[in-house]
């Protein structure tokens, strides 16, 4: 299959933050869906919060050059994006996979570390997902002068 060729498609809402939307590549239908997991998490302030990105493909045909960036707050920095199924460039904050056939799923595993409240938005193919870190100062914690 080419690189190149319109997209067309519109997308639902599901359970478990995860947005599902059709496509239609070349003629070809493609049916990527995107979801980050954990979605939500409450850390202490500086914490580390490891996430996956997955990035699945439920339709009949290759998707061809994924292209997977993260927009990170200023209170939340990245630390890193490994993965065995996409080509990923911390420094831009972006994962490209390649070929993604009917059937299969791309994860990227990502590190952040949370200074205050904030989210990750991710987005790939037309499609959002995001991260949702909440970051508590406990009073215990202030009060034993940690």
């Amino acid at each position: 299959m080419g690189r190149g060729g319109a997209i067309v498609g519109a997308g639902k809402v599901g359970s478990d933050n995860q947005i599902t939307a059709g496509f239609t590549v070349a003629g070809t239908p493609v049916n990527l869906a995107l979801s980050v997991h954990p979605s939500d998490v409450t850390v202490a302030p500086g914490a580390a919060v490891a996430f996956a990105i997955v990035v699945e493909n439920h339709g009949d045909a290759v998707a061809a050059n994924v292209s997977i960036a993260a927009s990170l707050p200023s209170s939340i920095t990245l630390v890193s994006l490994l993965s065995s199924t996409a080509a990923c460039d911390a420094a831009a904050a972006r994962c490209t996979v390649a070929s993604l056939g009917a059937g299969e799923s791309a994860i990227v595993n990502a590190i952040v570390n949370a200074h205050a409240t904030g989210s990750v938005d991710v987005v790939a193919g037309g499609k959002a997902a995001s991260l949702h870190v909440i970051v508590v100062d406990h009073p215990r914690r202030r009060a034993a002068g940690r």
